[in-house]
C-alpha cells in the first residue's frame, strides 16, 4: 500500500480509548479484599458509549490466587488495560452496568 493511513496510537487506540466509560470497582458489590487495582488514565475522561466496569462477584479462589502469585514474587499492576503486563491483576470488561450485560451479548 505505501500510505501512511492511520496509526496505532495517533488514530487506532486514540479511537478506542474515546469509546470506553470507565467505571472503578464498586466496593458495595465486591468484597473488599481484592487487590483490584487500576489505572483510570489510560481511559478518555470524557467517556464513551462502552461502560468498562469490574464484575461484582469474584469467586472464593481470587484471595488465595492472588496470595500465590505474591508468593512467587510477582506485584499486582496497575491493571490489564495499562499495557503493563509483567504482574497480575484484574480484568475490567465492556459490561453494561444497568443490565449486567455484556455489549457482546446483544
Amino acid at each position: 500500500m505505501g500510505g501512511n493511513f492511520w496509526t496505532w496510537g495517533r488514530d487506532v487506540y486514540a479511537a478506542y480509548k474515546k469509546n470506553r466509560a470507565f467505571q472503578p470497582p464498586d466496593y458495595t458489590k465486591i468484597e473488599i479484599s481484592q487487590e483490584i487495582t487500576y489505572d483510570p488514565s489510560v481511559f478518555d475522561n470524557n467517556g464513551g458509549p462502552l461502560h468498562v466496569p469490574y464484575g461484582s462477584y469474584f469467586g472464593p479462589s481470587e484471595t488465595p490466587l492472588q496470595a500465590t502469585m505474591r508468593g512467587t514474587g510477582l506485584n499486582p499492576i496497575s491493571g490489564l488495560k495499562s499495557w503493563k503486563l509483567i504482574g497480575y491483576g484484574t480484568m475490567a470488561a465492556t459490561v453494561d452496568i444497568r443490565t449486567a450485560n455484556s455489549y457482546g451479548c446483544q
